[in-house]
């Protein structure tokens, strides 16, 4: 698109159209967000997806701008957004430094951009398919992000726009990718699901991938993703992940619909009947108490198309408030099970969150 129209480009503030990594050979191009045409060409790709094709989401990558690094060679400096800026405030970017008295305006005003964009594409795809999930890979380093990429994720959490955010955690050590997690949890603030997106492409071995993904999943995370395809598949990573973290077949985490809940339900009647109880974790008069519990919340998902409704969320509410209270008063379930039974009630819970947040 650009060999068709290189004023769409973005340009640094020495001139570049492009976006280059210090020791790579490799030019990274953006179209400029700010640019009414560039906008709406994206846009138009994003409607011909959701209008011809049967597609169940969409990923916003990339929704940012190139690193600012230093700042000697930020991006951002194109003749449209320079006059945007200078007929608003009165100065153009390109004159401006980092400490001037305008320098956190035009920070802002980046930041601006690229919400506007996240607020138009949420607007046009849900009008579409207002079931879409809207999900978003982001940079973790959430404190610099907003000054160095004018990606301020917080921002499109709190509208409600994005249904799970993924960090990208593309660490050679599982310390790391969890602390990210964590960040990225707090980032979420219940109003959306998190995950974890983990680098197959930096030639981790396949015990600390599974190290890490192990570890974003203790921390409650609800889910992973792995980065990328071709190098997923010739690492053999499959040889440890499918056997291993990966041995269950995943549940899409849709808050919004009852099969979540309800396999997440049957999952822990399986549990109580093939391992806690033969292996001593829980008395037959536990199991038989908080499986009556389990079959309770069962009973109250509303099975209308399969969707949540207000009324049946209340009721998860209250019963499963009920699970925890029996799960926490019962003296005879061994320390290990409680903790493996309300880390599963918290996901449940985190999905009613979610979808009461909205």
């Amino acid at each position: 698109m650009l060999e068709i129209h290189p004023e769409w480009t973005m340009l640094s503030r020495k001139g570049d159209p492009y976006e280059s990594s210090a020791g790579s050979d490799f030019k990274y191009y953006y179209l400029n967000p700010a640019l009414p045409e560039a906008r709406d060409f994206v846009s138009s790709v994003y409607k011909e997806l959701l209008t011809k094709y049967d597609v169940a989401g969409l990923h916003l990558d990339y929704t940012r701008y190139p690193g600012a690094g230093d700042y000697t060679n930020d991006h951002g400096y194109e003749p449209y957004t320079r006059e945007l800026f200078k007929s608003e405030y009165g100065a153009d970017p390109l004159d401006l430094h980092p400490g001037d008295a305008l320098w956190e305006t035009w920070l802002e005003f980046k930041i601006g951009i690229i919400n506007t964009w996240v607020d138009r594409v949420v607007a046009e795809a849900r009008a579409i398919k207002p079931d879409l999930s809207i999900t978003a890979a982001v940079w973790p380093n959430f404190e610099s992000a907003p000054a160095l990429l004018a990606q301020r994720a917080k921002d499109w959490v709190d509208k409600g726009y994005i249904d799970t955010l993924f960090h990208m955690s593309y660490h050679p050590d599982a310390s790391l990718v969890v602390e990210d997690a964590r960040k990225t949890l707090a980032v979420a603030g219940g109003k959306s699901l998190s995950a974890s997106g983990v680098g197959t492409f930096i030639g981790l071995t396949k015990e600390e991938l599974a190290r890490q993904i192990a570890g974003v999943n203790a921390e409650g995370l609800h889910g992973s993703a792995l980065f990328e395809f071709e190098s997923l598949f010739a690492g053999r990573y499959g040889d440890i992940l499918k056997p291993g973290v990966y041995r269950n077949e995943a549940v899409f985490p849709a808050f919004g619909k009852t099969a979540p809940y309800e396999k997440l339900f049957e999952e822990m009647e399986r549990k109580i009947d093939d391992i806690y109880v033969p292996f001593g974790g829980m008395p037959a008069k536990s199991a038989k108490k908080l499986e009556k519990q389990l079959e309770k919340l069962k009973s109250a998902l509303d099975r209308d198309g399969g969707a949540l409704t207000a009324k049946t969320a209340r009721k998860l509410e209250n019963e499963l408030g009920k699970l925890r209270r029996e799960i926490e008063s019962d003296r005879a379930l061994h320390a290990e099970v409680k903790l493996r039974m309300t880390a599963d009630l918290k996901l449940a819970e985190d999905l009613l969150g979610v979808y009461q947040s909205r």
